[in-house]
């Protein structure tokens, strides 16, 4: 009789799930940013080092006389930090991610924001005192008293981060408190953008109905601009409205965090608004060309995004803890 011998056991292999990291790209662009920041600088050496040195010579160097290499080279330092920090923490960053609870990505999130938030309000005080002539287009970018420029962008896109949590938090409860801050944030996101507030207050300074066709308008010994008066009794039944609706939605602390985001905003858009109008009644438009005009419209702004970014992560870490409390959805044949 033969016996034949037994076939070995088939082993399955396992699948690699090992997520590799380009670090070698990383390596390439971290010493390319280094060399395009070392040029940078070098460029503005003459004028730096220089004392009477010649057309020639001053027409190459950047600083001061192109003041926007100098924020140029700024941001190519900043990418070479960040992207030494990618190469050190991509291997890591992911799997953090998946292991984090609803509030550490809450903060995450947070940071990431009020970092973007701290980099425009650099790039404003920055250009804010330079000519056009100096910087074109670039103190345009940055400057913060007008629409359509880089600081109201994200203003806009933050806001409609806000409404589309919002809304996915209605998706999983079914609140209205959720579909209630839906609207309002996608309203806030358009009057951010298209400055619906303003053509309000236009409207009412137009019509004769308040004030003597001015600019400001005074209540008692205080001066405003014209869209407070239609906004602020608003805000004051919808702030109302708002907490009563909450406090049945959310916990008490997410309560009181978004109370917080609430008073964070209102200081910013009508708190210091109303103490930019009082400044533009005594000056005009010279208001703005002031280190404290300027500084109160960097506060204003900041404030205003910094309220936002309160609400955006207690939403997102609702949002987030729902979905870990959720069952697991079992896909029908």
């Amino acid at each position: 009789m033969i016996v034949w011998p037994k076939p070995s056991p088939v082993i399955p292999k396992t699948m690699n799930t090992t997520i590799e990291y380009p670090n070698y790209s990383f390596r390439v662009i971290f010493v390319f940013l280094i060399g395009v920041g070392v040029i940078l600088h070098v460029l503005q050496l003459p004028s730096i080092l220089s004392k009477g040195a010649s057309e020639t010579a001053m027409s190459w160097a950047a600083w001061p006389h192109r003041f926007h290499f100098w924020v140029l080279e700024a941001l190519v330092w900043l990418l070479v930090g960040t992207t030494l920090a990618a190469s050190r923490l991509a291997p890591n960053l992911f799997v953090w991610w998946q292991r984090a609870d609803p509030s550490q990505r809450a903060v995450a999130l947070g940071a990431v924001l009020i970092t973007v938030q701290v980099i425009l309000g650099l790039g404003f005080w920055l250009t804010r005192d330079k000519g056009i002539d100096q910087l074109g287009w670039l103190r345009a970018a940055f400057w913060m008293g007008s629409g359509y420029r880089i600081p109201v962008f994200f203003a806009t896109f933050q806001l409609w981060f806000a409404s589309w949590l919002a809304f996915q938090c209605y998706r999983l409860d079914r609140g209205v408190f959720w579909f209630a801050s839906a609207l309002v944030f996608i309203y806030l996101g358009f009057d951010e953008l298209f400055s619906v507030h303003e053509a309000v207050g236009g409207l009412l300074k137009g019509s004769g109905l308040v004030g003597d066709g001015e600019r400001i308008v005074s209540v008692g010994s205080v001066k405003t601009y014209f869209w407070p008066l239609v906004f602020l009794p608003l805000l004051v039944i919808m702030s109302a409205w708002f907490f009563v609706t909450a406090r049945r939605t959310v916990g008490t602390r997410a309560l009181w965090q978004l109370v917080l985001a609430g008073l964070v905003f209102v200081t910013g858009a009508i708190g210091l608004e109303t103490v930019e109008a009082n400044g533009v009644a005594r000056l005009g438009d010279e208001w703005l060309t002031t280190t404290l005009g300027q500084f109160v419209l960097l506060t204003e702004e900041s404030l205003e995004t910094l309220g936002v970014t309160i609400a955006v992560v207690v939403f997102a870490k609702h949002r987030w803890q729902r979905l870990a409390a959720s069952p697991p959805r079992i896909a029908s044949a």
